[in-house]
C-alpha cells in the first residue's frame, strides 16, 4: 500500500496544485480530507528534524531520499552496545531487524505545524520496525546471569600461618592476608527501565557519535545482607602475645610468642566504603608482647636513689655528664661495676666543667667537681638492691645530700666505688638529673622475698664525726623485721 502511494504521489505532483497535495497528505495522516489554502508551498516547515536529522524546508520527496540514505548509511550499520552493570551485550541490526518506515516519519514531519503536534523534532521509534522480543529475551538472559538472592559476607586467610616465636622470627616469616568478601544482596535488574533506555538511543540515531547506552540501569534491592560482625572475626583470630619470662630455678629465659590479629579500626573503614560483592584485602599484623629480649631481665626495680641536687650549673652539668656514663650499662651476674672506669678522666674534653670538690682535706675548682654526689648515690642504690660491695670509702667531711654513712667519695687515680652483680640475672642502671635530683634505678629480677631499709647512727667525738649504718632486711609480706646488720664504719671531719 505504501509503495503504491508513492507511485501515485510522484506521478501528481507536476500535475496537482500543491492545495491538492496538501489534501492527499492530510488525508494519509489522519483519515480526513482537508481543503484549504497550502501556507508553506507544500514543504516541511522549516526547523523540523526526524530522529536528529533537519529535514526542515523540504518537500515530501525530498525528506523522503534523505531520510532513506541516512537510514541505509546508519541504521543498517548501527550496532548499539549495552553497557549494563557487569557486562556489555551488543544488538546489531540483523538480531534486531531494526528498518525505518519512512514515509510514516516523513508524513509525520509534514503534519507538523499543520495537523496535530507543534513540536520540531521527532523521535525515530514509533516508526521503526523492531524486534523488542529479541532485545526482552537479551535483557533477561543477562539478568539471570546478574540477579542474585541474598547471602553472608564470609572470610579466608591465605597464606600460610606463620611461625609466632619470637626465636624464630625472619624477613621469610610473613603474616597472612584475611580476604573479607562482602554479602550479596536481592537484586533484581529493571528490565523495563533498561529496554526504555535502550529504545531512547533509537530514538535519536540521526543524530550520530557513539551508539552507546551507558546510563546507570536501575537495580531494585529486595533484601540487604548484614554487614559483616568484625568484631567477632576478630575475635576469633586474635592471638595474644606472650611476655618472654625467666625459669628461677634453672635461670634460664622462656620464651614468648608474638600476637597476631588485624587493624580492627582500618577494617572498619574499608567495610564502610565496599561494594556489595567486593573482596576486601586486610593484612594480618604481628603484635610485639611487652617484655621480650634482654629486657624480661630488667622488669623489677631492685634498688632506688635519689638526692637533690645544688643550683651550681658547673655541678649539675658533671652530674648529667656521669648519670649519661652510667644510664644503661648492664652487668652480667659476676660482674664488677666501677665508677671510675665507667666515666673515665673527668676532663675538658669529656664534657666536664670546674666546681666544687674535695682535694684531701681542701675544697677546690677542678674539673669534674661534685660527681661523687653520683657516685653516692649509686651506692646508696646498690645497698636497696642487696648488691655486694666491693670497694667504698666515704668522704673526709660529712656532705649535705644523703645520710651519714650512706656516701661514697671517688676521684680519679685515686678511691673508686665498685660493686659486683652478685644475682643470678643480669642487671642494669638507670640513671638521671631531673627535678631538682639525682636518681639511680637498679633494674633486674627480683629473687628475693625480702626488702632492705637502711639507718644511720653517728656520734661526735673531738673533731671527728662517727658514723655506722646498717642493712635491716624485712619480710615482703609482713614487713617483719629479719635481720640488721652493720654495713659500714664512716669517720667525718667536724
Amino acid at each position: 500500500m505504501e509503495y503504491k502511494l508513492r507511485k501515485f504521489l510522484r506521478k501528481v505532483i507536476p500535475v496537482f496544485c500543491k492545495g491538492v497535495l496538501f489534501a492527499l497528505m492530510a488525508l494519509l495522516t489522519t483519515g480526513t480530507l482537508y481543503v484549504g489554502l497550502e501556507p508553506n508551498d507544500c514543504k516541511i516547515l522549516p526547523g523540523v528534524q526526524v530522529g536528529g536529522m533537519d529535514v526542515g524546508g523540504m518537500s515530501p520527496e525530498k525528506a523522503y531520499k534523505v531520510l532513506e540514505a541516512a537510514s541505509d548509511a546508519v541504521l543498517e550499520n548501527m550496532v548499539l552496545a549495552v553497557n549494563l552493570p557487569e557486562e556489555t551485550i551488543h544488538l546489531s541490526p540483523a538480531d534486531t531487524r531494526l528498518k525505518l518506515q519512512t514515509w510514516r516519519a516523513v508524513t509525520a514531519a509534514y503534519s507538523i505545524g499543520r495537523i496535530g503536534s507543534h513540536n520540531p523534532s521527532i523521535g525515530l521509534t514509533p516508526y521503526l520496525k523492531l524486534e523488542e522480543t529479541y532485545i526482552r529475551d537479551a535483557l533477561a538472559a543477562y539478568a539471570a546471569k546478574y540477579d542474585t538472592d541474598v547471602s553472608a559476607s564470609h572470610y579466608v586467610l591465605t597464606g600460610t600461618m606463620p611461625d609466632l616465636e619470637i626465636e624464630n622470627q625472619s624477613e621469610e616469616n610473613q603474616p597472612q592476608t584475611l580476604e573479607l568478601t562482602m554479602g550479596l544482596p536481592t537484586a533484581r535488574l529493571d528490565q523495563e527501565d533498561a529496554l526504555e533506555k535502550i529504545l531512547a538511543v533509537y530514538d535519536s540515531a540521526f543524530e550520530g557519535g557513539n551508539y552507546t547506552v551507558a546510563d546507570s540501569f536501575r537495580v531494585d534491592i529486595l533484601e540487604q545482607p548484614e554487614e559483616p560482625d568484625l568484631q567477632a572475626i576478630y575475635d576469633e583470630l586474635y592471638i595474644a602475645p606472650v611476655d618472654d619470662s625467666l625459669d628461677m630455678e634453672k635461670h634460664e629465659v622462656i620464651p614468648g610468642t608474638f600476637g597476631y590479629h588485624f587493624d580492627l579500626d582500618a577494617a572498619k573503614k574499608q567495610v564502610s566504603n565496599a561494594e556489595f560483592g567486593e573482596t576486601l584485602c586486610i593484612p594480618m599484623e604481628f603484635q610485639e608482647p611487652e617484655i621480650y629480649g634482654d629486657e624480661v631481665y630488667f622488669r623489677d626495680v631492685l634498688g632506688y636513689c635519689e638526692t637533690p641536687h645544688t643550683k651550681d650549673e658547673n655541678r649539675n652539668n658533671n652530674l648529667r655528664r656521669a648519670c649519661e656514663s652510667m644510664n644503661g650499662l648492664v652487668l652480667q651476674p659476676g660482674e664488677v661495676f666501677s665508677y671510675n672506669d665507667t666515666l673515665g678522666p673527668r676532663t675538658k674534653e669529656n664534657g666536664y666543667l670546674r666546681a666544687g670538690a674535695y682535694s684531701g682535706w681542701n675544697l677546690v675548682q677542678s674539673y669534674g667537681g661534685g660527681i661523687c654526689q653520683g657516685s653516692s648515690t649509686i651506692y646508696c642504690a646498690a645497698l636497696y638492691a642487696d648488691l655486694e660491695i666491693v670497694f667504698r670509702r666515704n668522704h673526709g667531711y660529712a656532705v649535705s645530700y644523703i645520710d651519714y654513712g650512706l656516701d661514697a667519695t671517688v676521684n680519679w687515680g685515686g678511691p673508686d666505688f665498685q660493686f659486683r652483680n652478685s644475682t643470678n640475672f643480669p642487671i642494669k642502671i638507670a640513671a638521671e638529673v631531673s627535678d631538682g635530683y639525682v636518681k639511680v634505678t637498679i633494674l633486674g629480677t627480683e629473687e628475693r622475698d625480702y626488702y632492705i631499709e637502711m639507718e644511720s647512727e653517728a656520734g661526735w667525738g673531738g673533731s671527728y664525726i662517727y658514723a655506722r649504718s646498717y642493712k635491716c632486711k624485712y619480710d615482703r609480706q609482713t614487713d617483719e623485721l629479719i635481720s640488721r646488720e652493720l654495713e659500714a664504719r664512716s669517720n667525718y671531719m667536724r
